[in-house]
């Protein structure tokens, strides 16, 4: 009895350790034209990474969870002490948001590593909040006088279990069946020239699962765009990294390997809505998407 005890506890253990590994905080790097400079902040050199007035530090993160962004600003001898510097930035294509910080005194703990950089100015953060799925978010400088920096932080958070049905595009340029383990799954491929066109009825939500189509030749990750209308009007612009899948293959086509998938959610406002979701590269072909919808929605279409 003693014996079932101790490994009980331990599998107890081993499911909680798993658990926090899968939640555990990462560290992201940006995307773009971006330096890098080291602060140290006490005992303990961090990376942080400078902004630009015209070439967004883009971050990529799957969440759902929160991003928080640490950003330092530099305070010079003429700047009395204290510097002022605004940040924009923008989730998934949407409108830039303005976060602007004053009168930010010089750090007593944190200095640059290299002597001619100045002095840094006292830590400012704020948290985006992520829903479920793969998001980008852009980061610029408002001004471009400003000398900023930024250290991004995900903290990614479980999310809500729910049972999703596939929910049928309307209309369709060919249907793609995928084997993974065993098991077959319809995907349709699209492109900018015959957009996804999805019609809905919310309030609901619509999960949006996307692999790029890639040829045996195709090495590493690979970035592609992806924008939304709703009525008409561009909603959302996503920018997705996908690989080479080595789980997932095409039943009737060996000469095309499908990407990992992709995937991001549409909140459908109340009453019925018509969406159009088409790859902005010209370069990257075509792409495969699949639609789901929770069951509890499935009644609204």
């Amino acid at each position: 009895m003693k014996k079932i005890l101790i490994l009980f506890t331990a599998l107890i253990l081993l499911c909680g350790n798993t658990h926090a590994q899968t939640l555990k905080k990462k560290y992201p790097r940006p995307l773009g034209n971006t330096g890098k400079v080291k602060i140290r902040v006490n005992d303990k050199t961090r990376s942080y990474y400078t902004l630009d007035a015209t070439d967004p530090a883009i971050i990529l993160v799957s969440g759902p969870g929160t991003l928080r962004v640490i950003s330092r600003g530099t305070v010079s001898s003429g700047d009395k002490g204290k510097t002022n510097y605004t940040i924009s930035y923008s989730v998934d294509g949407t409108e830039f948001i303005k976060k602007r910080f004053t009168r930010i005194p010089r750090s007593k703990q944190a200095h640059f590593l290299t002597d001619d950089a100045g002095d840094v100015a006292a830590m400012r953060d704020f948290e985006i909040d992520l829903g479920r799925g793969d998001h980008s978010s852009r980061f610029l400088t408002y001004d471009a006088d400003d000398e900023v920096a930024l250290r991004y932080i995900f903290i990614p958070r479980k999310a809500e279990r729910r049972s999703w049905l596939s929910y049928n595009p309307e209309s369709v340029e060919c249907p793609v069946t995928l084997v993974s383990r065993e098991n077959t799954t319809t995907y349709y491929r699209f492109s900018s020239e015959k957009p996804l066109v999805v019609v809905a009825r919310g309030p609901a939500e619509l999960r949006i699962m996307t692999r790029i189509e890639n040829h045996y030749h195709m090495k590493g990750r690979i970035n592609y765009r992806l924008q939304v209308t709703e009525n008409g009007k561009t909603v959302n612009t996503y920018l997705l990294n996908s690989r080479r899948s080595e789980v997932t293959s095409y039943l009737d086509d060996p000469t095309l390997v499908p990407g990992i998938a992709c995937e991001f959610i549409i909140d459908v406002p109340q009453g019925k809505h018509i969406y159009q979701i088409a790859p902005l590269d010209k370069d990257k072909g075509s792409v495969l998407g699949r639609i789901l919808i929770p069951e509890k929605d499935i009644e609204k279409k």
